[in-house]
């Protein structure tokens, strides 16, 4: 079924996504109000 391998995939893309080791940014910037609205800038890293 097509909504079974979407589900899947979008299952896998989430396992994938989270499996790596949370990475501090390099810079932090407010844009509104709310403590939620923030842009995390990271500069480029070697390898």
């Amino acid at each position: 079924m097509p909504d079974d391998a979407a589900a899947a995939r979008a299952a896998a893309e989430e396992e994938s996504a989270f499996s790596h080791p949370p990475v501090d940014p390099d810079v932090t910037a407010a844009y509104g109000d709310h403590p939620d609205q923030v842009i995390d800038f990271y500069a480029p890293r070697p390898g």
